[in-house]
């Protein structure tokens, strides 16, 4: 059995390797096509919302049960973290939690364990280690109370790993989220930020260049037109190219070796002799 691998697409994909878990007791329960029928046997899948997440997986050993999930947050113009970028991405993730899970859920607060910015193929993550506290013992909360997340931001989005576990499972899931992270790739980082303003400004240069594209091409035509007009010859053009007959016109020169071509206006001629 190959190592499982949690992937959406060719745009992420993290494996998990055998020495952080035995592939017989990963179950890759997201996408479907990755799914095995043995190694996900006994397990509800159809509840889980293919939807809201791109990839899933639980991992069941003796030592206890941990979920791995993945999800998308679409978002334009995204840029690279920054070398010190953990603390406020985790004070805004920790914030967006509480919004999503009020007392309702039995969720109290959420404390932070740790909070780092680390690189990995060039890509700087944020990885956020955090707990519940407050859900109901046995509750669905409490069983995802304990959490590990990294956050990693793509072209027009961002990634979030999650390694979720009850208290109990606590160490097993954060030694797997250890071993598994450094396994995240991601096809395309987000850009810097100096990138992103760089284009941005190459957009509204673009679009302007259009504009005025357009614009010169129209003073061209017309600049041209008024020079044609101003070397035309003040007669009509006739069938000679540029001369005409009738009256006040001149006739067109004589071709070489040519009798000069006859003007239907000219008074009749007068046989010599007559």
């Amino acid at each position: 059995m190959g190592e499982p691998t949690l992937r959406d697409g060719s745009a992420f994909s993290m494996g998990i390797p055998a020495a952080a878990a035995d592939p017989a007791h990963v179950c890759v329960a997201l996408p479907e096509a990755a799914r095995d029928p043995v190694a996900c046997s006994g397990l509800a899948l159809d509840r889980f919302p293919a939807n809201e997440i791109a990839t899933l997986a639980v991992v069941r050993t003796a030592d206890g049960t941990v979920t791995v999930a993945t999800k998308m947050v679409a978002q334009r113009d995204t840029t690279e973290f920054e070398a010190t970028s953990a603390p406020e991405v985790t004070r805004g993730y920790v914030r967006g939690a509480r919004k999503e899970m009020p007392q309702p859920y039995g969720i109290a607060d959420a404390s932070v364990r740790s909070s780092t910015t680390v690189s990995r193929e060039g890509v700087r993550m944020v990885h956020i280690a955090y707990d519940l506290s407050g859900a109901e013992p046995g509750s669905s909360m409490a069983a995802v109370a304990h959490q590990n997340a990294c956050v990693v931001p793509v072209e027009n989005g961002l990634y979030v790993v999650m390694w979720l576990s009850n208290a109990h499972d606590a160490a097993m899931a954060d030694a797997l989220a250890e071993a598994t992270a450094p396994g995240i790739h991601v096809e395309h980082p987000a850009p810097s930020l100096a990138f992103h303003r760089g284009e941005l400004v190459g957009k509204a240069l673009g679009s302007l260049v259009t504009v005025l594209a357009g614009i010169i091409a129209l003073i061209v035509y017309a600049v041209r037109r008024r020079k044609a007009a101003a070397m035309a010859p003040a007669y009509p053009p006739g069938m000679y190219g540029g001369y005409g007959y009738g009256p006040g016109y001149p006739p067109p020169p004589p071709s070489p070796g040519l009798p000069p071509p006859m003007d239907p206006y000219a008074p009749p001629r007068t046989p010599p002799g007559a």
